[in-house]
C-alpha cells in the first residue's frame, strides 16, 4: 500500500478517521491514534474524548464500579420514605394513614434496582 499524498513512499499505517494510508513523513501519532491531517488529529482527540466519556457514564473498563453510586442514593431515599410510612403507621394504628410513605417507597427502591440491573447489562 502506497502514502496517499507521496505514491512513491510505502503506507506506514492508516489514518483513523478517514481511513487514507499514510507514509513516516505524513503520519501524526497520537495515544489514540495514527492521522493524516490536523482535521483528522482533532477529529480523533473529539471521538477519543467521547469514548472517554462514555466509559466513564458506563461504569466500563478502568471506571467500572461495583455499585452504582446512585444506585446507593436512590435506595437510601426509597427506605426514608418506608420508614416514614412505618412510624406514621405505628403512631397513628392505621394503615392508610402510612400507605402514601410506604407504596411510594416501595416504588422508589423498587425502579431504582431494576434501572441499575438494566444498566449493567449494557453492553457498551
Amino acid at each position: 500500500m502506497q502514502c496517499f499524498v507521496h505514491d512513491d513512499k510505502n503506507a506506514a499505517g492508516v489514518c483513523k478517521h478517514c481511513g487514507k494510508a499514510v507514509c513516516h513523513a505524513c503520519a501524526q501519532v497520537f495515544d489514540y491514534g495514527v492521522a493524516c491531517s490536523e482535521a483528522c488529529a482533532t477529529r480523533l482527540g473529539e471521538q477519543d474524548e467521547m469514548t472517554q466519556r462514555a466509559l466513564r457514564i458506563y461504569g466500563v473498563g478502568a471506571y467500572k464500579t461495583k455499585v452504582p453510586e446512585t444506585l446507593i442514593w436512590n435506595v437510601l431515599f426509597g427506605l426514608i420514605f418506608i420508614g416514614f410510612g412505618v412510624y406514621e403507621w405505628m403512631r397513628s394504628s392505621k394503615f392508610e394513614n402510612a400507605a402514601y410513605f410506604l407504596v411510594i417507597g416501595g416504588f422508589i427502591c423498587l425502579v431504582s434496582i431494576v434501572r441499575a440491573v438494566r444498566r449493567k447489562s449494557l453492553n457498551c
